[in-house]
């Protein structure tokens, strides 16, 4: 049996029962809940640590500040749900589809994300350390403020991806794609490992010179400044590139110029023009 603010409910969902809307603070921790449908409810603080949530359909749910810790949410559907300031360390989410979610300063360590799909989601200023998010898809996600240090994204699709002040620190990102990421503004790739990933457009947010200038304030030699010389001003690009490994990633077109190239790998990089 499942408590439920008091009221009880079975563990498997019988023919025509539906969960109702208000779950706030209902504990369903270590229970099987996997394939259930719990799409649109109210589960604000539940304590769901543990839980085998499989399979489930969360479309929409409101698991705002809700404990997720070591849950098993692999394959499960939460387009559109609210995990804003959720725990989910250690949580198991692979191949979960979460499109447009809202992950607003979510604890993540050390989850599993393989094959995920969070585009468009917002994961500003969530903590991704030590996850591993490979082969995961997380087109035009906004990772402002994101902690991804020593996170696994080999493979990743991060295409118009918001990396403004994410850090990337000794972050795995072996053929991943950054191709036009939005903005690299304040971004932190120190010992990153950028081998064979795609970089082109990258930083393409800029609007202006002075945008421009802005972004690159206090960047002198703790970064490398690349940007295409045949390219308008605004589409120049900042980021702190220090001691990664770029060994095969594709830049873009045109001719870059690289400055503070010593400590770092740029041997063999493909400039596709």
């Amino acid at each position: 049996m499942i408590a439920m603010n008091g009221a009880l409910a079975t563990q498997q969902q019988p023919l025509g029962f539906r969960f109702p809307a208000d779950l706030r603070s209902a504990d369903f921790s270590g229970r099987d809940l996997a394939g259930l449908d719990l799409s649109g409810r109210d589960l604000f603080g539940a304590n769901l640590a543990g839980t085998d949530l499989s399979g489930a359909q969360l479309d929409r749910a409101n698991l705002t500040e809700a404990r997720l810790e070591g849950a098993n949410l692999t394959a499960a559907k939460l387009e559109g749900a609210n995990l804003t300031a959720a725990k989910l360390e250690g949580a198991n989410l692979t191949g979960a589809q979460l499109p447009t979610a809202t992950l607003i300063g979510a604890h993540l360590e050390g989850a599993d994300l393989s094959g995920v799909q969070l585009d468009g989601a917002n994961l500003t200023h969530a903590n991704l350390r030590d996850a591993v998010l490979s082969d995961a898809t997380l087109e035009e996600a906004d990772l402002t403020g994101a902690c991804l240090v020593k996170a696994d994204l080999t493979g990743a699709n991060l295409c118009r991806a918001n990396f403004e002040r994410c850090d990337l620190a000794q972050a795995d990102l072996r053929g991943a794609d950054l191709s036009y990421a939005w903005s690299l503004s304040g971004a932190r790739f120190w010992r990153a490992d950028l081998r064979g990933a795609n970089l082109e457009g990258a930083g393409s947010g800029y609007t202006s010179a002075e945008e421009w200038q802005d972004s690159v304030t206090n960047r002198v030699w703790e970064h490398v400044i690349f940007y295409d010389d045949s390219a308008p001003k605004y589409n120049r690009r900042a980021a702190n590139f220090r001691f990664a490994k770029l060994r095969g990633a594709t830049l873009g077109n045109g001719q870059y110029q690289l400055y503070l190239v010593d400590e770092r790998e740029w041997i063999d990089c493909v400039d596709d023009d």
